[in-house]
């Protein structure tokens, strides 16, 4: 089990084990039989599917990018703030970004079910956008920003007010990171897809507009992207013609959800003209069969997920699979930081103030620029108490040390495995077993 460390073994700051599960046959990208995906599945045309396709497939748009630079395509996290850490590492490779965003599945919910969690163990609970903006509508009177920034988009329709604002807000985010940290790379973005499952119960989910709205002095003033599924944008809201192939080399993470992962761009990434370009992949998630679990048990009526269903997997289930899928049949060499490889800035009952950590965890791994600093603190320091484990950041450092050609970083001890994920729970094992079974 390679051990890939962070750049300052002085900091305290805890090693991530990366697993590297090899492109050598059999294909060691495995799903479960619950997943209903097989080889070629994606390929299937008939008229109907096809019809339901150009539905669903990206917008065209105005200006193509130049190839230039390696692509990373981030399935951007913005639930959490170690997502945006992601986005300052990446800055540091010289690579584009493709930050491709995802939104939570109550917006696209239109009505609650109180008996959800009760009937369907294992796949979170049922309620909509509408119920989310009224348990936080007290709070709008001392945090005007949060206020101000749904008075942007209106109150009637209530989906669509925290999907504009959702993207609004990551993408200035974003920018506002990409930019201190210095980049010389292009950053882009991507309307990506809904969430299927909320793990988290209504009343203790996380409202990122609530937290993340505090960041600017103006909300009125962020740029404005129409959050049209499949829609490409620069930094300025220009409306894009992305093409994949315009790059020889693209890696991919999955550090947030892949419900942008549907057959549309399943088909569109599995073409002649890219597949091919698709060099490596760095997945957050999943736990080793070897080890003692460290993810949280179900909680009833908070959260409703099995242990071993990692988050990042257990968002999209269908849509994990469909991408697992992918990367197994192109033999698309696949790295995981597992749930068992993430610590905790610094222990709770002596890490000192929070602002003292962040800043050595961002000066120890060389991660600039104050806004980063800001975020991280507001996000931490939040009502909701959030656990301070910067897991994406882990998986941007292998991918970023990938780049460098550094791989012996991540071989290590050359530790193989099979990726096993269940495509109705979200249930995702790395381990040595050779069946599904086994890995159970």
């Amino acid at each position: 089990r390679g051990a890939l460390e962070s750049t300052s073994k002085s900091s305290g700051i805890m090693p991530s084990a990366l697993e590297r599960i090899e492109d050598n046959q059999p294909h060691t990208v495995t799903l479960s039989g619950n997943s209903g995906m097989g080889a070629g599945q994606a390929h299937r045309s008939t008229e109907a599917h096809s019809k339901a396709q150009r539905n669903s497939e990206p917008t065209p748009m105005q200006r193509s990018v130049s190839r230039r630079n390696p692509l990373i395509v981030n399935s951007a996290d913005i639930s959490d703030v170690d997502g945006f850490m992601a986005v300052a590492k990446y800055a540091g490779t010289g690579a584009d970004v493709l930050f491709v965003i995802n939104y939570p599945a109550y917006i696209g919910h239109e009505k609650s079910d109180p008996d959800w969690a009760h009937e369907r163990f294992g796949q979170g609970f049922k309620y909509t956008a509408g119920e989310v903006l009224e348990r936080d509508r007290e709070l709008e009177a001392s945090a005007p920003k949060y206020g101000a920034m749904l008075g942007r988009y209106g109150r009637e329709n209530p989906a669509r007010t925290m999907k504009c604002a959702l993207t609004d807000l990551a993408f200035a985010m974003a920018s506002a990171v990409w930019r201190g940290a210095g980049a010389t790379g292009g950053l882009f973005f991507c309307i990506g897809g809904g969430n299927a499952i909320n793990p988290f119960a209504l009343k203790v989910i996380k409202n990122e507009v609530l937290v993340y709205s505090e960041l600017f002095d103006d909300v009125a003033s962020l740029p404005r992207f129409a959050p049209e599924h499949g829609a490409f944008y620069d930094e300025g809201g220009a409306a894009l013609d992305f093409r994949f192939d315009d790059y020889d080399d693209i890696v991919i993470d999955f550090c947030g959800s892949m419900a942008f992962w549907d057959e549309a761009w399943d088909r569109r990434m599995r073409g002649a003209a890219v597949a091919p370009r698709v060099k490596a992949a760095f997945v957050m998630g999943g736990v080793l069969t070897a080890q003692a679990p460290v993810t949280l048990p179900p909680i009833e009526g908070v959260l409703n997920r099995f242990s071993s269903a990692t988050m990042n997997q257990l968002y999209d289930p269908a849509a994990t699979a469909r991408f697992l899928a992918f990367l197994r049949d192109g033999g698309v060499p696949t790295y995981v930081v597992t749930n068992n490889a993430v610590d905790m800035l610094g222990p709770r009952d002596r890490q000192g103030p929070l602002d003292d950590v962040v800043a050595q965890f961002l000066a120890a791994n060389a991660i600039l620029g104050a806004f980063l600093h800001t975020a991280a603190c507001l996000y931490y320091g939040s009502k909701y108490k959030p656990p301070p484990k910067p897991f994406d950041f882990y998986v941007a450092l292998a991918l970023s040390e990938y780049l460098r050609g550094n791989r012996d970083a991540l071989q290590g001890e050359g530790y193989r495995a099979r990726l096993y994920a269940d495509g109705a729970f979200g249930s995702t094992f790395v381990s040595g077993e050779e069946s599904w079974a086994g890995a159970r």
